[in-house]
């Protein structure tokens, strides 16, 4: 069919033409490449594209560019008629997508995804006497298990599907035997941040992305956030009496929030445009904050759009962080001496030393993620893929020494909803952690009965 570069592709159902997306846009040809003309173009990236059973519209996924976000669009096949598939009143953040035709074409199921788990619904289509097609959905799960995967059956009223029981174990590097162990009873969370005292930690529960708090050894537990937002990455302020972090609501960007430790109101940090804000950071002083700042959905291949900023908490004024164009992840060291960052394209470690204002090279690699600093600050903690796959690697600061502290091979994890990649984090101790994926996939067969 030649050289195709796209991300949704699809034949009609007689076989005769052939729908793709690439980037933004979507293109219609033959069956075999050729006349290919674009159709449409539209705001953001299209996926899991399919024709309907007549062949006279496309429907597809569109994930918004400036939330994370998926809707459920159709279109038909002359470029005309786009529109939302679905009442704006059932949209909940992360969305809807994946969406597939019944054999006889008279349901169209979809996943919805809401509050960490996700459920499969039904739209009936077609018209029949004393029988019109319906806009409200139908759901076809309510639970318990979080439902995706969706595959109808090539003919009866059959739908096959994945059920996920989602958990994870929070888990710590045993320094000594070289396996991970339960942290914390193994909990099924983590962005573990610790207080300065030690006294207190601060997390994010798993699959829900609520924001809790509690004693370092578990009593005293706190719920700080519910549905609908969506927390992550938390961090202690140095009194212990706030909580920085990352919050997600249901069709807006994702800002920096602050919430006192023993709960109420959630403060929003909001600049005046609209970039993303990550991984908020305080300053040995507690007066401000250095995040990172990136394009809306981190969609962007210029490295000029991404940097760091500081946020004084007293004046609620922006200022850029000097050199840190090209920038993402920050993390400010326990002794207030260094700031930590990411190269845009995460292959580079870089350092801020504030006693000189210069910054220098680190350390390099493959994929890095998820950065940490020792509790002493000697060592920056960080995973990347190493030649025998997933490692945690550390590089001391004098002398960026780099070594591999432990391979990940073969140890199943969790991703987490907000970035998509596993999450790692050091102990008071120095030993890694991280978020084991202790749930289970299983294929349903469901029969339906549907009115």
């Amino acid at each position: 069919m030649g050289d195709f570069l796209t991300n949704a592709a699809a034949w009609s159902h007689d076989g005769q033409q052939f729908a793709y997306a690439r980037g933004h846009q979507i293109h219609l040809a033959k069956w075999d490449g050729t006349q290919s003309h674009e159709l449409m173009t539209i705001a953001g990236s299209c996926t899991d594209l399919q024709f309907s059973p007549d062949g006279t519209h496309l429907r597809f996924s569109v994930r918004a560019q400036d939330v994370q976000s998926f809707n459920l669009w159709e279109v038909g096949i002359d470029g005309k008629g786009l529109r939302p598939l679905l009442a704006s009143g059932f949209h909940q953040a992360p969305g809807e997508c994946c969406g597939r035709w019944s054999a006889d074409g008279r349901y169209y199921f979809f996943a919805a995804y809401h509050n960490g788990r996700g459920d499969i619904w039904a739209l009936r289509e077609k018209n029949e006497i004393f029988r019109k097609s319906s806009s409200d959905p139908l759901p076809i799960t309510t639970g318990p298990l979080s439902y995706g995967g969706l595959t109808p059956a090539l003919s009866g009223n059959r739908l096959f599907v994945i059920g996920e029981q989602q958990r994870a174990e929070l888990q710590r590097l045993d320094l000594k035997s070289g396996q991970f162990v339960p942290f914390l009873k193994g909990i099924s969370a983590g962005e573990i941040d610790f207080s300065r005292d030690g006294q207190w930690i601060t997390y994010t529960s798993y699959p829900d992305g609520s924001l809790w708090r509690s004693r370092s050894d578990g009593s005293e537990k706190l719920p700080l956030t519910s549905a609908p937002i969506d927390a992550s990455m938390p961090r202690w302020s140095p009194d212990g009496r706030r909580i920085a972090f990352v919050c997600a609501r249901p069709g807006k960007p994702q800002r920096s929030c602050l919430i006192s430790a023993d709960g109420g109101a959630i403060e929003e940090i909001q600049p005046n445009d609209q970039y993303w804000e990550d991984d908020p950071q305080w300053s040995p002083d507690g007066k401000s904050l250095i995040l990172a700042r990136y394009p809306q959905g981190v969609v962007s291949s210029r490295p000029q759009d991404f940097s760091v900023m500081q946020f004084d908490l007293q004046t609620g004024k922006f200022s850029s962080l000097v050199g840190s164009e090209a920038m993402l992840g920050p993390r400010w060291s326990p002794d207030g001496r260094y700031i930590l960052t990411f190269s845009a394209d995460t292959k580079k470690v870089m350092l801020l030393d504030r006693s000189t204002g210069k910054w220098s090279e680190l350390a390099t690699g493959t994929i890095l993620q998820y950065p940490n600093w020792s509790p002493d600050s000697k060592y920056v903690y960080f995973e990347d893929i190493g030649t025998d796959g997933p490692e945690i690697d550390r590089v001391t600061v004098a002398g960026a020494k780099k070594e591999r502290v432990v391979a990940l091979k073969g140890v199943p994890r969790v991703s987490m909803p907000d970035s998509g990649v596993p999450w790692n984090g050091v102990a008071p101790d120095g030993s890694p952690l991280i978020m084991r994926d202790m749930g289970n996939w299983e294929l349903y067969s469901l029969e339906l009965q549907l009115p």
